[in-house]
């Protein structure tokens, strides 16, 4: 029966950490089991197995017809890692014995986060020891790999190739064996640092019979944290386009920490203001580096201002208005498409213009301001001199004061003063009804009424006549008023009356 079997549809596995592995270029392999055209026996030097197996090219097993064999290019590629086969014509192989010990030449030294090795056990499982040497002299040992069998095993990165009888050139015509198994070795963060110049591999298998073979090594890079793929300072002051796109290498899965608040994971960060980011990025193997990038932004367009109002005035600046005080950063359209800052300190000044009354003399409670003492019954007109933060008045009336700060200025409300120079004399009794009083107020006295006084509470005197004792108060508004009453013989009283 004939079999067709191309590298198509070959068993290819994947599993963790199988990304980021490129073929190294090594020196060293002691044999040749690959044979790249017939006859076999001239084309390798020695069989895998006591069966005299051993492996064939895909170019061989087209003069043979049967539609298998490892890629002629030698290279073999499992999801994204990457196998480089020594040349077939060759020795292409790490082939040992029990208890034998061969090494591998780094053509090129270079650090790593991870070696990946290529190869099988023959005659049943084996077990092999690394020693991964570096240019320092120092080295790291891993012991206890375990190698499948070439025939009976899991998680195989290429199967289906097929092998054949190097004497007689008696291919198998395998549809699913042999396997080729990868070892995946995870460097620490200090080795990473350093160059792997070669790699001793002893063969630690306690059966005698059994033999592993090393076919090829790729590795991992390290953490990159110097590749940035793009980055962009803002394009105006105050702005948030800024972003920074990362394009770090090393064993996959990476994970990414920026120095924001909150804190960013992806790999790139986008919409940013000015300032200095730093990302720390962790591979696979638990190794980090940080990278830092400083996103700029072009000086402020603008100017500065001080500005100073009073209570309940507004200031304006664009579309902006403000009415406290304080420090205002109002953005201005330009002609450059960048908006200009206009910063304006902002001073807003209230006064407290509440007056007292003790005893004859008034007082401002706002300290360190100009004063106006003002005339409430005669329209509000000034007193002459009367300037101080006290006042005291000559005649009765009610007062206020004009108070002065920063070129504010606001008014006190009204205070009725109606004590000075009256002294009451109760030698007649004098008295009014009825009170309230709607239209005729009464009033009553032993003797004669020498002179009567009607003002408000604004200290506005009222003309009113007298008529047997009586007063007319329909014409005044409703409200309270004060009337000074003096009799013949110097008798007076100040009598508070009600009108409605």
């Amino acid at each position: 029966m004939k079999i067709s079997l191309t590298l198509s549809t070959l068993f290819l596995a994947s599993f963790a950490f199988t990304q980021n592995y490129s073929p190294i270029a090594v020196t060293g392999f002691n044999y040749d089991v690959i044979a790249e055209a017939t006859p076999a026996m001239s084309t390798t030097n020695t069989s895998i197995d006591g069966s005299d197996y051993v492996l064939y090219s895909q170019n061989y097993g087209t003069q043979l017809s049967t539609g298998s064999g490892l890629p002629n290019t030698g290279l073999i590629t499992s999801g994204n890692s990457t196998y480089q086969l020594a040349p077939y014509t060759s020795d292409n192989v790490i082939f040992l014995s029990t208890g034998q010990t061969d090494s591998l030449e780094f053509t090129t030294p270079s650090s790593y986060s991870s070696l990946s090795f290529l190869g099988f056990s023959s005659e049943g499982p084996g077990t092999v020891l690394f020693v991964i040497k570096f240019t320092d002299g120092s080295a790291m040992v891993v012991n206890n790999n375990n190698l499948p069998d070439w025939f009976d095993g899991s998680n195989a990165v290429l199967s289906g190739f097929d092998r054949t009888g190097r004497t007689g050139d008696t291919p198998d015509l395998s549809t699913f064996a042999p396997y080729l198994y990868r070892i995946n070795v995870n460097l620490s963060c200090a080795d990473q640092a350093k160059l792997v110049q070669r790699v001793m591999i002893i063969n630690t298998t306690s059966f005698p019979t059994i033999k592993t073979a090393i076919f090829a090594v790729s590795g991992a890079a390290t953490v990159n944290a110097t590749s940035i793929l793009d980055f962009q300072d803002l394009n105006c002051f105050g702005e948030t386009d800024g972003f920074i796109q990362l394009t770090p290498s090393g064993l996959t899965p990476i994970t990414y920490s920026w120095n924001t608040t909150p804190v960013v994971t992806s790999q790139n960060l986008n919409n940013r203001g000015a300032g200095t980011y730093t990302c720390t990025i962790t591979d696979a193997t638990g190794c980090s580096k940080q990278l830092t990038q400083i996103l700029t932004q072009p000086a402020a367009i603008g100017s500065n201002q001080t500005a100073a109002i009073c209570a309940g005035e507004s200031f304006t600046v664009g579309s902006f208005t403000h009415t406290t005080s304080g420090t205002y950063n109002d953005p201005l359209p330009s002609f450059s498409g960048c908006d200009s800052i206009v910063t304006t300190v902002l001073t807003v000044t209230a006064i407290n213009s509440n007056i007292s009354l003790s005893g004859n003399q008034f007082s401002a409670v706002t300290n360190g301001a100009q004063y106006q003492w003002l005339n409430c019954g005669n329209g509000y007109a000034i007193v002459p001199g009367a300037t101080s933060q006290t006042f005291i008045p000559t005649v009765n009336g009610a007062y206020a004061v004009s108070i002065t700060v920063n070129n504010c200025t606001d008014t006190s409300s009204c205070i009725v003063i109606s004590t000075l120079g009256i002294e009451e004399d109760h030698k007649s009794s004098i008295s009014c009804s009825p009170n309230p009083v709607k239209d005729v107020l009464q009033i009553t006295t032993d003797e004669a009424i020498r002179s009567i006084e009607v003002m408000d509470l604004f200290g506005k005197k009222q003309a009113l006549s007298l008529n047997e004792n009586s007063l007319q108060m329909n014409d005044l508004a409703n409200g309270v008023y004060l009337i000074h009453v003096i009799t013949l013989s110097g008798d007076s009283k100040l009598l508070r009356v009600i009108k409605q």
